[in-house]
């Protein structure tokens, strides 16, 4: 299992663009999932 806090912070980069704020996700994004 992966701990909720290296879930969060790979995600984090990802939040804006998962709810729909931003056009693209951010390359942190795609590197951390």
């Amino acid at each position: 299992a992966v701990p909720c806090g290296q879930v969060s912070s790979a995600l984090s980069p990802c939040m804006s663009y998962l709810t729909g704020g931003g056009d693209d996700p951010e390359a942190r994004c795609c590197a951390g999932v």
